[in-house]
């Protein structure tokens, strides 16, 4: 952990402390250093989040998520309200935009910090140079003390234990209703079973009482008019319950 000394005078256990977080591995491990140690002085957490002009933040949490096995992002404000619940320690979320760096320092300044707690990045190299301008910005701008946590090997892994505990488990959705409108079922299927019945008297008559099928009504074929209103009825069937299934849905 890098550590900046404190400049100023009169700092009491009333001086919150700010902890800047990404939701990132090393913002992780920072947060649970914070708290522990806001618990221990009495003092309330700002936890901060800034939106800003910073996008090799991302390469950051894919590499360092990578390292510890995780396989989706976690929401660094989300974890410190969980962890801060777990401590009984009380905290405040800030969200504000614009560079990172000076957000986070000019927010210490503003609410008269006496720590400022942040993750740091544990990559080498160029992409470690380049990713670690923003906790080298705090610690050179800020007034007063800075952790830039680089975490260990047990803090990952206690990072990993507390998100664990912290998800609930997904609860399983419920099934879609295949009948999501009943009474639309329960009519339709009224109307067919009128149609089903209909046509299955016509079709017992037409067979076994042929003669009166046979009757002559208007001067037509009482088998003709039967079949001509059995399809009518069809028709009439259809268009109502087309008509009753819109007025449904207008008024779902």
């Amino acid at each position: 952990m890098t550590e900046k000394g404190l400049h100023g005078q009169g700092k009491s256990k009333y001086d919150p402390i700010v902890l800047a977080t990404d939701g990132s591995a090393s913002a992780l491990a920072a947060t649970i250093r914070a708290i522990n140690h806001a618990k221990r002085e009495g003092k309330m957490v700002h936890v901060i989040t800034v939106s800003g002009p910073s996008p090799l933040v991302g390469v950051e949490k894919l590499a360092e998520d990578y390292a510890v096995g995780r396989t989706c992002k976690v929401d660094g404000v989300w974890f410190a309200e969980n962890y801060a619940d777990e401590q009984d320690v009380q905290i405040t979320v800030i969200r504000r935009d614009g560079p990172i760096a000076g957000v986070i320092v000019g927010y210490a300044s503003e609410v008269g910090a006496d720590l400022i707690a942040m993750g740091s990045s544990n990559l080498h190299g160029v992409a470690g140079f380049m990713l670690g301008d923003v906790s080298e910005a705090v610690l050179r701008l800020s007034g007063c003390t800075v952790w830039a946590v680089k975490p260990t090997r047990e803090e990952m892994e206690r990072v990993v234990q507390k998100v664990k505990k912290y998800v609930k488990p997904i609860k399983t959705e419920k099934s879609v209703d295949l009948i999501p409108d009943k009474k639309l079922w329960n009519i339709g299927m009224i109307m067919f079973t009128l149609y089903v019945v209909a046509y299955a008297v016509f079709t017992v008559v037409g067979t076994f009482m042929r003669d009166i099928l046979s009757m002559r009504v208007f001067g037509l074929n009482l088998a003709i008019l039967s079949g001509m209103g059995i399809i009518i009825a069809a028709i009439v069937i259809a268009l109502a319950y087309n008509w009753y299934a819109g007025t449904r849905a207008v008024l779902v």
